[in-house]
């Protein structure tokens, strides 16, 4: 199992895009989200490590140089995101989809995605009887 924690914060500053920021580094990544017309949300999320909102200064100079004029909403909300490798994800008449099917990184929002994928896919199984 792989698990991760991320620290999401609404902050009130103008995006600078209308796409989602991806900012790497070795110890993790940082996520910009344009939420609305005058705010962003910013998520850390360490790879070997649980990072705080406060460790992005030093990882991620350029981004942090962008959010200085920017003001916290909220308090940081953090989330545990585990990935899974199973054996199988289907039992007699039980078949998982989605995050249940093996979980995918939170942060990525293909929870959903997946899920109406992998229906579609457990559907057609069905109809061809496989």
């Amino acid at each position: 199992m792989r698990q991760r924690i991320g620290v999401s914060q609404h902050h009130r500053l103008s995006p600078w895009t209308d796409f989602v920021e991806v900012y790497w580094h070795q110890r993790g990544q940082a996520y910009v989200t344009p939420s609305a017309g005058d705010e962003i949300n910013v998520v850390v999320m360490g790879n070997k490590e649980n990072l705080r909102m406060s460790d992005a200064a030093a990882i991620f100079p350029a981004l942090w140089e962008r959010l200085k004029a920017a003001q916290p909403r909220a308090s940081p909300q953090s989330g545990v995101t585990a990935s899974f490798v199973l054996n199988s994800v289907i039992s007699e008449r039980i078949a998982l989809v989605g995050d249940a099917s093996g979980s995918v990184d939170a942060i990525t929002g293909d929870g959903p995605s997946l899920a109406f994928r992998q229906a579609l896919a457990l559907g057609n199984a069905l109809v061809n009887n496989r």
